[in-house]
């Protein structure tokens, strides 16, 4: 099972103010640093409107016209965008909730930020555009693609929001840095209780009941557009529709109820969270599982060729994210026969990694033959726009 540094930092790690205050000043040159490679898009700019989206379906290609949530899509798109609100309400810069859980990949890493509005969602834009600078919406307002918060920037509070961002850093390298010794602790944990006989599924029940649960946000309201539609308005139609500003982007005149209770992220629910897995069977030469680094994969294939079935590693084996808890469910010699039902498959991989390694030789003679001459076609580095309530196109 797979113990993540980022589900680790967010669900058993707690930080004071103190510790971020002394983090920030311990590692000011890199938080500054930090901060200059985002400001342009985290800090104010007159007429900009910021968002953070709760997709209904945050695993969405970009592209045709959303589908229509479930009820219990809708219950957990509405606790996550109330737990973004309750990180607002506690003062955290909405350019960094943004980062941290906008599902729009246009804006998220811009701070959430949008110069311009043409062609969104109409209630979107109307919304956007009846807010006061510095003004953050009440509740959530709905769209075809879930629900937003939406926030016009002041301009006049760029100093207070460049502490707010600074530290948002300091705290998020903070509990990065302790994530990842968190995660360790959980996986040494959950090893124990598995080599003293708990399952895999009881040893990660049994390590996540220790840890200190979140208070639940409180729930978000809801508003909904209230104004009349015009003929083919289904709420994502023509941006420029004329219809008056709602009453529910002022606040409670248009909240509406979820039809569910809300679905409030545990650590158990969470899906990083640590879960048990099986891998396929491997030989001493092959790859046990994807995500093993060099060590932790020779600490695997050490392993499962020494010990008994039922055995669990020593020490969690590390990976590129986190760390690893492994147990030898079972082992055998291979014969002839398993040889040939898998003839295919090997001789597909011995070819792809082949494959790999004439193509990796190729572009390490180009660039010894380009040298200073490389270019990059920033065009091509761009996040790509959608998801912000921009009305969708007809699937093609």
């Amino acid at each position: 099972m797979h113990v993540k540094p980022a589900w680790a930092a967010d669900w058993a790690v707690a930080v004071t103010d103190a510790d971020v205050t002394k983090w920030l000043e311990d590692h000011k040159a890199d938080i500054d640093k930090d901060f200059e490679s985002r400001k342009e898009g985290d800090l104010p700019k007159a007429g900009r409107v910021r968002h953070i989206l709760a997709s209904f379906h945050p695993d969405a290609r970009p592209g045709g016209p959303p589908k229509p949530p479930t009820p219990e899509e809708r219950a957990a798109t509405w606790g996550r965008i109330s737990e973004a609100m309750a990180r607002l309400k506690r003062c955290e810069p909405f350019a960094q909730v943004a980062r941290d859980m906008s599902d729009d990949p246009g804006s998220k890493n811009k701070g959430g930020g949008y110069d311009s509005m043409e062609g969104f969602d109409p209630f979107f834009k109307k919304t956007g555009e009846a807010l006061k600078p510095g003004e953050v919406t009440q509740g959530a307002i709905e769209t075809v693609f879930g629900f937003h918060i939406l926030m016009k920037d002041d301009p006049g509070k760029s100093a207070e929001v460049e502490t707010q961002i600074k530290k948002a850093i300091a705290r998020a390298a903070l509990l990065k840095s302790k994530g990842g010794d968190a995660a360790k602790e959980i996986a040494k944990k959950v090893g124990e209780a598995m080599k003293g006989g708990k399952s895999g599924d009881d040893a990660v029940k049994a390590a996540m009941s220790g840890l200190t649960a979140k208070p639940a946000p409180e729930p978000i309201k809801i508003l909904v557009d209230d104004a009349p539609k015009t003929a083919g308005d289904a709420g994502a139609s023509d941006a420029g529709a004329d219809a008056t500003v709602p009453k529910a982007a002022a606040g409670d005149a248009g909240a509406k109820a979820a039809p569910l209770p809300m679905k409030v992220l545990t650590a158990e629910n969470d899906p990083r969270a640590p879960k048990v897995e099986t891998s396929g069977a491997f030989s001493s030469g092959g790859d046990p599982f994807p995500g093993l680094a060099s060590d932790g994969l020779a600490a695997v294939l050490k392993f499962a060729f020494k010990a008994k079935d039922g055995d669990v590693l020593d020490e969690p084996a590390t990976g590129f994210d986190g760390v690893y808890v492994v147990q030898l469910k079972e082992r055998h010699v291979a014969t002839k026969e398993d040889f040939d039902k898998e003839r295919d498959v090997q001789l597909a991989r011995l070819l792809t990694a082949k494959q790999n390694e004439a193509l990796a030789l190729y572009v390490r003679r180009l660039r010894e033959v380009a040298k200073n001459e490389i270019k990059k076609d920033e065009s091509l580095l761009k996040e790509p726009d959608g998801g912000a309530g921009a009305v969708p196109d007809e699937e093609p």
